[in-house]
């Protein structure tokens, strides 16, 4: 009999996401969280830490407000996932500096020895943003989140919503590049994309929207 862990990404977006997070968390169907920084103020942060509940730091390059200046700031506020693929050596290197401040912000509060790893929209298994994490000797990563879900269709309806075309495709993208990334370790398979828009949003909806 497989055991089933509900994981919800993105607490610390914005005060209103990460109260309702916290919520979900008292409803008592949570096993982890994974955290944004830099959007919300340590007090945010402490109310999770005073849960107990498994964090990681959800690694994101495409909606934060603190990459790049300039010139370069436009570019760096339009990036995606595809995007973050091409980049240069030159914008590779703006964007690690990026990743150590993320880093060194979410292990400043949630200490260095429980640095666990995934990313928004899983930019973190782009292979050059993974081998700088997993090959960077200050880091002590335990672990990194790696999406392995299965094309499940359980229900014809959802065959004509737009999104799950446009998470079939996400989800072969994903498939596509951990084919060439080393493995750092593997978790818990996650059914991210065919599970997060049509079961599990409406399994929290009576939480989410007290």
């Amino acid at each position: 009999m497989h055991k089933i862990f509900f994981h919800i990404d993105d607490f610390g977006r914005s005060k209103i996401i990460s109260e309702k997070i916290l919520n979900t968390i008292k409803f008592g169907s949570t096993n982890s969280v994974s955290v944004m920084m830099g959007f919300v103020n340590k007090k945010i942060h402490k109310k999770i830490l005073k849960t107990k509940i498994k964090t990681k730091l959800h690694l994101n390059l495409t909606e934060s407000p603190k990459i790049g200046t300039g010139k370069n700031k436009k570019k760096f506020d339009s990036l995606n996932f595809i995007k973050l693929i091409f980049l240069n050596q030159k914008e590779k290197k703006i964007l690690k500096k990026e990743i150590n401040e993320q880093i060194n912000d979410y292990t400043n509060i949630y200490g260095k020895n429980n640095l666990r790893v995934d990313g928004h929209q899983h930019i973190h298994i782009i292979p050059w943003i993974h081998d700088y994490l997993v090959n960077n000797s200050k880091y002590n990563i335990k672990e990194i989140r790696y999406p392995n879900e299965k094309i499940w269709i359980f229900k014809y309806k959802i065959l004509f919503k737009f999104k799950f075309y446009r998470n079939l495709l996400a989800l072969l993208v994903v498939k596509f590049l951990i084919l060439f990334i080393k493995k750092k370790n593997t978790l818990q398979n996650f059914l991210d994309y065919f599970i997060r828009d049509f079961i599990i949003r409406k399994y929290y909806k009576k939480t989410l929207n007290t």
